[in-house]
């Protein structure tokens, strides 16, 4: 469940943030895909049991499917953005 909620959020992250890059622009996106995936990288260190009942697990895939949306939309704003900087 680990690996797949990584897996999981690289996929919705390749559609989702793929189309935003379309809206907003692949400058803009590519600073905001970067605070993501740094953000969700730190925060996921920080997984711990909650009060509410959800175990370290499950917080850790909570973070890794956020992270996994960071990490999935890195794949269409740097290929887009390889392909305009490469001579």
């Amino acid at each position: 469940m680990l690996k797949l909620s990584g897996l999981a959020g690289t996929f919705f992250g390749e559609t989702i943030i793929g189309y935003l890059c379309d809206l907003y622009g692949r400058k803009t996106m590519f600073i905001v895909n970067s605070f993501f995936m740094i953000i969700f990288t730190i925060i996921s260190c920080f997984s711990a049991d909650t009060p509410c009942g959800m175990t370290v697990f499950g917080m850790i895939m909570f973070w890794r499917f956020l992270l996994g949306i960071g990490l999935g939309g890195d794949y269409p704003v740097m290929s887009a953005n390889t392909s305009e900087n490469s001579t």
